[in-house]
C-alpha cells in the first residue's frame, strides 16, 4: 500500500500579543521564582505597553535592586513617584536603594517623606531609624525604633534592632532587655539569642553568655560566628582549652576566616603554645595582612620566642598600618627595650602615652625605661603619673622605689618596695629589692632576713612544681645575696637547663666571686652570641 500524502494546512497562523497585564503576570512570576532578568525584561515590555502605569515601573525597580543595579533602580522607583507621588512604599524603595548607593542622607529624607504619607505604617519608621543609625543619629534612631514598636509591638526584628542600637550607645543592660524580647516573640531565631550572649559579654556576666551562646549553636550549628564569639567568653573566663576547642570549631566551618586564626593564636599563648600561636597569627596575616592586632600579635609570640629583632619588625608593621594603636607602639618599646636600645624604646613607649595617656602600662614602660637609662628624676615622674592613674598598682610602686633607689633615697624606696609587696605579695622582686634597700641603709641583719624569707619562698614555688627560669634565677639571686655562691650557681646552671637561650647575667657575676675567671669569660662570649642571635 502506497502512503497517504500529509495534508497541507495552508491556513494562516495568528500570534496574539500579550497584553500588559500578561507581561506584568509574566514579571511577577518570574519574580516569585528569583529569575530577576526575566522578570525584568517582562517588566520593561509591560511598560513599553503603557509607560504611565506607576506600578511597573515600581516593580522594574524591584528587580533592578534584586540584580543589584541600585542607579538604575533609583531612576525607575523616581519615575515611579513621577506618575504616583503619594505611593509611600516607592518612597521607601527609593530610600533603600539610595542606602545601597551609601547616600544615607538622601535616603533618611525619602523616608521622611513616606511617613506623613502613610502615617500608621511602622515600616517606614523602621526604615528611617536605620537610616539614622547609617548617620550615626543613634539617639534619634531609637525614637523611630519606639514608634514602629508601638505600631507593631511583635515583630521581633523591631526588637532587635534597637537593642543594636543600645549596644552601639554602650547602653547593655537596655540592648540586653530589647534582644531578649526579640527572642520571646521568635524564639527559633539564632542571632536574637547571639545578640543577647554579646549584650552580657559586655555585662561581665559571663556564664549566661556562654548559656547564650550555646542557645544560638543549638539553633544554627553551623555558623562560626558563635562559636568564635563563645570562644572569646571563654577566653575572658581563662577556659582557655575550652576557648581554643571553640575557636578550632569556628575555623572548620570557616577555615578562610583571618580572626578566627588571630583568636586561636591567642589562646595557644596562654597556654603556653608560643610556637603554635606563631603559625596561627601568621596564617591570620596571610589571609588579611592590613591588621594591625595581627602584626602586634605575632610581634608578642616572637618576643616571647626572645627573636627580638622580629618582634621589632613585625611591632613597626603594625605601627606603619595604625599609626594610632598604642599597643603596637608599647610592643615595640618593649622589643627595643629587650635588645637594649633604651633611648629608641622610651621614644616608642613616650608615643604610646601619648595615644593613650590614661593608659597605664605605657607610662609604666617609659619609667622602667628610664631607670634602665638611669634617669632616675624622669623615672620617678613618670612612676608618680602611673601610680595617680591607679593607686593600687604593685609595678607603679616597684618603678618608682628602684627610681628612689637610684637616687640613693633608700629609705622612700624602701616604703615603696613595701606598698608594691602589699599589692602583689606573688611578685617577689619586691621582696628581693627590700633587702637591698636595707642593705644599703646598714641593716644587715634585717636584709639577711628579708633574702631569706626570699629564699623560702622561691622554694616554696619549687615544691608546689612552678619550676621556670625566673624561679631558679630568683632563687639564685637570694643564695648569692646570703653568700652561699655555689648553691647560687648551681640555681642558675638549673634555669639554663630549662632554657639554654637564656642570658643569665647574674651567673657570669657568681663565676667572678667563685675566682672562676675561665668560666665566667665563655660564658661572657656565649651571653654575646645569645644576644646576637636575639638581635640585641
Amino acid at each position: 500500500m502506497k502512503k497517504k500524502k500529509q495534508e497541507r494546512n495552508d491556513s494562516p497562523h495568528f500570534v496574539i500579543p500579550k497584553t500588559k497585564n500578561q507581561w506584568y503576570g509574566t514579571g511577577n512570576s518570574r519574580y516569585a521564582a528569583g529569575r530577576y532578568e526575566e522578570a525584568l525584561a517582562a517588566y520593561s515590555r509591560a511598560i513599553q505597553l503603557d509607560p504611565t502605569d506607576s506600578s511597573l515601573y515600581t516593580h522594574q525597580g524591584m528587580a533592578l535592586y534584586k540584580l543589584k543595579r541600585y542607579e538604575e533602580a533609583l531612576t525607575a522607583y523616581n519615575k515611579s513617584l513621577e506618575l504616583n507621588p503619594e505611593a509611600h512604599w516607592n518612597l521607601r524603595n527609593k530610600g533603600d536603594a539610595l542606602r545601597k548607593l551609601k547616600r544615607e542622607e538622601e535616603a533618611l529624607a525619602a523616608y521622611e517623606q513616606a511617613i506623613p504619607l502613610s502615617p500608621d505604617n511602622a515600616a517606614n519608621y523602621y526604615k528611617q531609624a536605620g537610616a539614622l543609625v547609617a548617620l550615626q543619629r543613634y539617639e534619634e534612631a531609637l525614637i523611630a525604633y519606639e514608634w514602629a514598636i508601638q505600631l507593631q509591638p511583635d515583630e521581633a526584628y523591631y526588637h532587635n534592632s534597637r537593642g543594636s542600637t543600645f549596644y552601639r550607645l554602650k547602653r547593655y543592660e537596655e540592648a540586653l532587655a530589647a534582644y531578649k524580647r526579640a527572642a520571646q516573640l521568635q524564639p527559633d531565631e539564632a542571632s536574637y539569642h547571639h545578640n543577647q550572649a554579646l549584650a552580657l559579654d559586655q555585662l561581665k556576666r559571663y556564664e549566661e553568655a556562654l548559656a547564650a551562646y550555646e542557645r544560638a549553636i543549638q539553633l544554627r550549628p553551623d555558623n562560626a560566628f558563635s562559636y568564635d564569639a563563645r570562644g572569646n567568653v571563654l577566653y575572658e573566663l581563662k577556659r582557655y582549652e575550652e576557648a581554643l576547642a571553640a575557636y578550632e570549631r569556628a575555623l572548620e566551618l570557616e577555615p578562610d576566616t583571618a580572626i578566627y586564626h588571630n583568636n586561636r593564636g591567642s589562646t595557644l599563648f596562654m597556654l603556653g603554645r608560643a610556637e603554635e600561636s606563631l603559625a596561627a597569627h601568621r596564617m591570620a596575616l596571610r589571609l588579611d595582612p592590613n591588621q594591625a592586632l595581627y602584626y602586634c600579635n605575632q610581634g608578642k609570640d616572637l618576643y616571647h620566642l626572645r627573636r627580638y629583632a622580629e618582634a621589632y619588625v613585625s611591632y613597626v608593621h603594625a605601627t606603619d598600618l595604625d599609626p594610632s594603636y598604642a599597643p603596637a607602639f608599647t610592643g615595640k618599646g618593649s622589643a627595643l627595650h629587650a635588645m637594649e636600645r633604651y633611648k629608641h624604646a622610651q621614644a616608642a613607649f613616650e608615643d604610646a602615652r601619648r595615644l593613650d595617656p590614661d593608659q597605664i602600662s605605657a607610662h609604666l614602660a617609659v619609667a622602667e625605661t628610664l631607670n634602665r637609662r638611669r634617669r632616675y628624676s624622669q623615672a620617678l615622674a613618670a612612676s608618680e603619673q602611673a601610680i595617680l592613674l591607679n593607686h593600687g598598682n604593685a609595678r607603679a610602686y616597684g618603678a618608682k622605689g628602684y627610681a628612689l633607689y637610684g637616687l640613693k633615697r633608700y629609705e622612700e624606696a624602701l616604703v615603696c618596695y613595701e606598698q608594691a609587696r602589699k599589692l602583689d605579695p606573688t611578685e617577689l622582686i619586691y621582696l628581693f629589692n627590700k633587702g637591698n634597700a636595707l642593705k644599703e641603709l646598714g641593716h644587715h641583719a634585717e636584709s639577711m632576713a628579708v633574702f631569706e624569707e626570699l629564699l623560702a619562698a622561691y622554694e616554696q614555688e619549687l615544691q608546689q612544681g612552678g619550676a621556670s627560669v625566673s624561679i631558679h634565677v630568683g632563687k639564685g639571686n637570694a643564695l648569692y645575696e646570703l653568700k652561699r655562691y655555689e648553691e647560687a650557681l648551681a640555681a642558675y646552671d638549673q634555669a639554663l637547663e630549662i632554657d639554654p637561650r637564656y642570658i643569665c647575667v647574674p651567673r657570669i657575676k657568681c663565676l667572678y666571686t667563685l675566682h672562676r675567671r675561665r668560666e665566667a669569660f665563655a660564658a661572657v662570649k656565649a651571653a654575646i652570641r645569645l644576644r646576637m642571635n636575639q638581635g640585641v
